[in-house]
């Protein structure tokens, strides 16, 4: 696990590059992909006495959001409260911090989580790392029924694409390699999930889909955020 997780941290370096980045302010943002950080960024650190609160919405009523973190580390005193809604007002989910940090995925119960972080004057810390994911609720469903015998799920997010064919005509080039098992295309939501035998595919799936420009009339941004070993986890 450890080794799988290394190698998508790296492969996500190496292909997010040009994601949607996000950090903790005082406000909201409308995303269904990209990347959270703390104030620090992705390679900085978070300051003392810093209070923001800020909600990420999906969107839309109709999309789940989910982030997954992949990094967690406060400093002494310092904490990351999540409620489960667009405000304080909805249930919290729990208070993260150095003793109980926060690691994998924190699903919403809508489209929306709000995050309220402080942190002790004089404190400095390497804070986090999420990779901000949404899909649709019937394609969630149409995907983990597709996801059953297992396989290599990968996750990118999609900018550029203009419309519902275009989405259905990238999905129907996508089913036709043979080291494809299953694709949603998902043109609202911005991402792909694409099922494969193995993340070797991981870099191919991003060319193929970029070699289709020609096709499409224009260029489209697509971006590697994630995989899951659905054999694992269907497993549990």
């Amino acid at each position: 696990m450890k080794i799988a997780s290394l190698l998508i941290c790296l492969i996500a370096c190496i292909n997010g590059i040009h994601a949607q980045v996000f950090t903790i302010k005082d406000g909201s943002v409308n995303t269904g992909s990209g990347m959270f950080y703390d104030s620090g960024g992705k390679d900085g650190k978070y300051s003392g006495g810093e209070n923001f609160v800020l909600t990420v919405n999906a969107g839309s009523e109709n999309r789940n959001l989910v982030m997954n973190f992949t990094k967690f580390t406060l400093a002494e005193g310092d904490w990351l409260s999540v409620y489960d809604g667009n405000s304080t007002d909805a249930a919290q989910i729990d208070i993260f911090s150095n003793k109980n940090p926060l690691n994998g995925d924190l699903k919403a119960s809508n489209s929306a989580l709000t995050f309220v972080f402080h942190s002790e004057s004089g404190n400095l810390g390497d804070g986090w790392e999420a990779y901000i994911l949404s899909d649709t609720k019937s394609s969630q469903h149409t995907l983990l029924k597709g996801h059953s015998e297992g396989g290599v799920l990968l996750i990118y997010s999609l900018r550029g694409l203009k419309n519902e064919n275009d989405a259905e005509f990238l999905n129907s080039q996508l089913m036709k390699l043979d080291y494809v098992h299953n694709s949603e295309v998902h043109f609202l939501d911005e991402n792909i999930f694409v099922t494969v035998s193995s993340e070797e595919y991981t870099f191919k799936i991003k060319d193929f889909i970029l070699s289709l420009e020609s096709e499409l009339g224009y260029k489209i941004s697509i971006d590697f955020l994630r995989s899951e070993n659905r054999a694992h986890n269907d497993s549990n």
